[in-house]
């Protein structure tokens, strides 16, 4: 086990430039090779420090990470600075932070991408995108939410630009994946009108007869009976229950009747709340 030495610490970059120093090899993707301190990694990393006490190792396979991002990390755990930080390495470096468990540097990661978040003005699509993207990112792979709690904080303070992001970050619907419609259900919060002009935009754009899998969640998602409690959304809702009703073929308008009844019904008899809010009063 490392001794106790309190880290962050500056232990020198230039010792990285020391090949007698550097005894442990990282293998990059691509053949790439990077070279550090066994003792410094240890002293950042309990997961290293770990692996080199209990197995000796003297080389860590590092290939699901660039190799940049890997230099980076490794200069990082020297400086006890976040080094040469970017929108294309912080995902690795995010990562890195979180699989060797290197506490200090994982909250330098979050001073990063909260300053990001600060910074939005909803003005350029891209960057905004940047932030809903490793949000999306973290919260998938390591279960967190706390990125996703401040894109929605910012998002929340600039709603007619959250609206327009929001349309065009699902612009292909039928092709995005079911976490990214998550997302969109998340980021647009109690804003349920944004979701159905989603979906009705989809569905004229496709001439669409029948629900897809992203389309269907998209649907089982949306907060009906908000749309109906809330005038500005009437319009829209209405536009979506009668594309349904005019397009659809008969067994799925069939089954989509079944399903909302089933929901009136529910929500009447005041049961369990349900999985998927739906419609308490459908236009006829």
């Amino acid at each position: 086990m490392a001794p106790e030495v309190v880290v962050p610490a500056n232990f020198g970059k230039h010792h990285l430039k020391s090949r007698s120093h550097s005894n442990l090899e990282l293998l990059c993707n691509e053949g790439e090779i990077k070279r550090a301190n066994s003792m410094i990694l240890s002293l950042n990393s309990p997961v290293i420090d770990d692996l080199i006490s209990r197995l000796d190792i003297t080389s860590l396979d590092v290939q699901d990470f660039g190799a940049p991002a890997v230099g980076c990390f490794v200069e990082s755990m020297y400086s006890g600075e976040l080094e040469k930080c970017d929108k294309s390495n912080f995902r690795d470096l995010n990562k890195m932070g979180h699989v060797f468990n290197v506490s200090w540097f994982t909250e330098r990661c979050l001073e990063y991408f909260t300053e990001h978040v600060d910074m939005l003005t909803g003005r350029c699509y891209e960057d905004v995108l940047f932030v809903v993207e490793e949000a999306r990112f973290v919260e998938d792979s390591q279960k967190k939410d706390n990125f996703t709690s401040l894109v929605e904080d910012k998002l929340n303070t600039m709603r007619n630009r959250k609206s327009m992001f929001l349309k065009q970050y699902s612009n292909d619907l039928g092709n995005i994946p079911i976490s990214q419609l998550k997302m969109v259900v998340k980021l647009a919060g109690s804003n349920v009108g944004i979701l159905v002009t989603i979906l009705v935009r989809h569905l004229k754009n496709t001439g669409a007869t029948s629900f897809v899998e992203t389309s269907r969640f998209l649907f089982e998602n949306i907060d009906f009976e908000s749309c109906f409690a809330k005038r500005r959304f009437h319009g829209i809702t209405m536009e979506l229950y009668d594309i349904i009703m005019e397009s659809f073929n008969d067994d799925f308008k069939s089954a989509v009747t079944v399903f909302i009844s089933k929901r009136v019904s529910e929500i009447s008899n005041k049961k369990e709340p349900i999985k998927y809010p739906i419609l308490t009063s459908v236009p006829v």
